[in-house]
């Protein structure tokens, strides 16, 4: 049975990769920048807004402040909300999970700011009853800690322990697959179309053939 289930945000709940790498793009022609689409928008699809500025400045020469750029790409990105979407499966399963009495957090290395905005556009905040972002945790995931503060978030909020060995985490990306794993919870890989390849850390794999939904009734004895 599961007792609580985590979810990473970007690209597993929703597929805001298209719309990150839009506003990236976008601010950084403001400074005379070019992103190259393969090597660059890979950089920006692992990594966190401080650290996308940091590798402008360091790599690209950005002029700008760090406070002054993310401010700009989130006001970029919301523009671009009224065309997010879900990912695959994800509106059934997270209504199957609460259906469940399953409680379910957000642990995500992206901003409160972005985060909630996406959330909140694509209509799934209400089933969440904690979450996890930078500024919560500035040590992200592949380290363990904002999996692990998810889980005490969560425990606070039910008033009741919960086993981390019964608890699924859902991850796009390996960094979050490996964090799951070290926080001892059952490491769920959910690859996105654009980066299909299986991380080799997960306990287990979505694929086409076998859907999260279809995992998170067999993983409830369903």
């Amino acid at each position: 049975m599961i007792e609580a289930a985590f979810w990473d945000c970007d690209n597993t709940l929703v597929q805001s990769e298209p719309l990150h790498w839009r506003k990236h793009v976008d601010t950084c022609k403001e400074y005379g920048i070019e992103l190259d689409p393969v090597d660059d928008r890979h950089f920006i699809h692992q990594s966190r807004g401080v650290e996308i500025y940091n590798w402008l400045v360091k790599e690209k020469s950005l002029k700008e402040t760090q406070e002054n750029y993310l401010n700009k790409v989130d006001a970029i990105y919301k523009s671009l909300m009224p065309s997010i979407q879900l990912a695959p499966h994800i509106a059934e399963t997270l209504e199957y999970l609460k259906s469940k009495n399953i409680p379910q957090a957000i642990v995500s290395n992206g901003r409160n700011d972005p985060v909630n905005t996406a959330l909140n556009a694509a209509k799934i905040a209400n089933y969440f009853d904690a979450i996890v972002t930078y500024e919560v945790s500035p040590i992200g995931k592949p380290h363990p800690d904002p999996c692990l503060i998810g889980l005490k978030m969560l425990e606070d909020k039910l008033g009741r322990k919960l086993t981390a060995a019964n608890c699924i985490f859902v991850d796009d990306l390996d960094l979050g697959v490996t964090a799951g794993k070290a926080a001892g919870m059952i490491a769920i890989h959910a690859p996105p179309p654009f980066l299909p390849i299986p991380s080799d850390k997960a306990d287990h794999v979505i694929t086409t053939d076998h859907s999260l939904l279809d995992l998170c009734r067999t993983l409830c004895g369903d």
